[in-house]
């Protein structure tokens, strides 16, 4: 954030980029601001994308303001990638649409339960050999054996998650962390 807004600036993009430079009362209340911006464009995002994320109230609620807030997080480190190209408040709504649809992919990730059943075991490439499936199937006795006998309940659970569910690691460490903090 060390340089200042750009002289080709429209009046409200630098109106935008000065006030973040500026010293901290100022900057805080450009930062109150900012993230109404943020929120609204969070409260329309969210909404879009409501039909199958199928939240309402406070879970709704939390989306937005999580994502607004993440997004207010994310712009002061790239304020120096502002170059003018569109208004500062179309170039930061950005980060909000970003931000509520890495939350939106979190939760939805939240709700899935996950089990390790016989059919995760019993999947086998179709394209196999008869030899390579007998390999296969012994790899795939061992590891059953390793997953249950030397894995602790939580290990067992990210390993199914992640391996045999395809949960992607980022988001099962979101919602893994957030069950800690309730």
């Amino acid at each position: 954030m060390s340089r200042r807004a750009e002289p080709g600036l429209d009046p409200e993009s630098r109106g935008w980029m000065d006030g973040l430079h500026s010293p901290a009362a100022e900057r805080d209340a450009v930062l109150v601001r900012l993230h109404g911006l943020l929120l609204h464009v969070a409260r329309h995002e969210a909404g879009r994308r409501n039909g199958w994320l199928r939240l309402s109230g406070p879970d709704y609620d939390d989306l937005a303001w999580q994502a607004a807030a993440d997004a207010l997080t994310a712009i002061p480190a790239q304020l120096d990638g502002f170059c003018g190209q569109s208004r500062f408040s179309s170039w930061a709504s950005k980060f909000a649409v970003l931000a509520v649809s890495a939350a939106a992919g979190r939760r939805s990730w939240q709700t899935r339960t996950m089990s390790l059943d016989q059919e995760d075991w019993d999947w086998l490439p179709s394209s196999l050999q008869p030899h390579e499936r007998a390999e296969w199937s012994e790899l795939l006795a061992a590891l059953r054996r390793a997953v249950d006998e030397d894995l602790s309940g939580e290990q067992r659970t990210v390993f199914t998650a992640v391996t045999l569910h395809g949960v992607p690691a980022a988001a099962l460490a979101t919602a893994r962390w957030r069950s800690c903090r309730r």
